[in-house]
């Protein structure tokens, strides 16, 4: 089984790893700290779970970052920006 988890920036910008954000983690794009769920209720931002054995993140071509929480409503820190996917892309 393979679990990928979005890691994203106050900027917009976001990776998809098979690892959530870790405290301290910073944007590849911009440098601002990374989050992989709600500041406000802890609500995962998104994550996808593959059965079976897969070494390479999710296309995620039809992907788009949230500007909200799914969970609370709260407003992400990058609500009104444009999003931009960074680093992590097929093949690393």
């Amino acid at each position: 089984m393979s679990h990928f988890f979005v890691r994203a920036c106050s900027n917009g910008h976001y990776e998809i790893d098979y690892k959530p954000a870790r405290k301290g983690q910073v944007c590849r794009e911009c440098g601002e700290q990374l989050i992989d769920s709600c500041p406000n209720c802890g609500e995962v931002i998104k994550d996808w779970t593959f059965y079976g054995s897969s070494m390479m993140p999710p296309a995620a071509a039809d992907f788009a970052l949230p500007e909200t929480c799914a969970k609370c409503g709260a407003d992400f820190p990058w609500k009104g920006k444009p999003s931009k996917r960074v680093g992590n892309k097929q093949g690393r």
